[in-house]
């Protein structure tokens, strides 16, 4: 369920960072990764099912505030504050003097649910600044913050395109990656990915062994992407 909420964000990234109306695919996308968690059986009673066994893992550690249905109020709540569910009725996504309107994400930790909220600041064509507060309210409080750049290629100038972005709070955790055209609509990329194992962020993307209280998860890749 995360990992669909973290596409649904990824894909809204990325149309703010194209600085135009989406395209009907990516909008789609969009929608489809943010309805999945809302339109789950939440009444399903059988292991194995994502709502059912979260419930289990709550009740198990003596948790009662995590009630049926918690994950699709969440994703209601952000769908509908996010600047990107209008971005198709406008021409371009939503700025203010340079300023993104802000995104919200509902992610499930092992605290409850948490929401994100992700902005940033346009410096110049292609060069923005992130921001990110990530926060779970009830179950354990905790608070992350997140800060980086991003350079998406406008011209032949300056062909590389990169990303960074620096998490904290419960951990730290790090992003980078960067990428270069092979031609109008291949690129090559590579990055790392390193992630504390205790922060809100590295629960859904670590691969150490979540059981561990300390530790980070290092992950290092290569791609070749197609843009269309």
């Amino acid at each position: 369920m995360n990992n669909q909420v973290q596409l649904a964000e990824k894909i809204s990234d990325d149309i703010y960072s194209k600085k135009k109306k989406p395209g009907l695919f990516s909008y789609a996308m969009y929608l489809k990764n943010r309805w999945n968690p809302i339109s789950y059986d939440y009444n399903a009673k059988e292991s194995g099912d994502d709502p059912f066994d979260i419930r289990c893992h709550f009740e198990q550690r003596g948790e009662n505030n995590f009630k049926k249905g918690a994950i699709s109020k969440a994703g209601w709540i952000s769908l509908l504050l996010s600047a990107t569910t209008y971005s198709a009725f406008t021409d371009k996504p939503l700025q203010f003097h340079g300023f993104r309107i802000p995104d919200v994400f509902p992610y499930i930790t092992k605290r409850g649910m948490s929401y994100k909220v992700v902005s940033g600041y346009e410096v110049r064509n292609g060069l923005n600044l992130i921001f990110g507060l990530e926060r779970a309210f009830k179950i354990e409080p905790a608070t992350e913050c997140s800060l980086g750049i991003s350079h998406h290629m406008i011209d032949n100038k300056f062909p590389i395109s990169y990303n960074g972005i620096v998490t904290f709070g419960q951990g730290f955790d790090f992003e980078a990656s960067c990428s270069i055209p092979l031609s109008k609509s291949f690129s090559l990329g590579a990055g790392c990915e390193i992630y504390s194992v205790k922060s809100l962020q590295g629960q859904r993307n670590a691969t150490t062994n979540m059981k561990e209280n300390n530790g980070f998860s290092k992950n290092f890749f290569a791609s070749v992407s197609y843009r269309f």
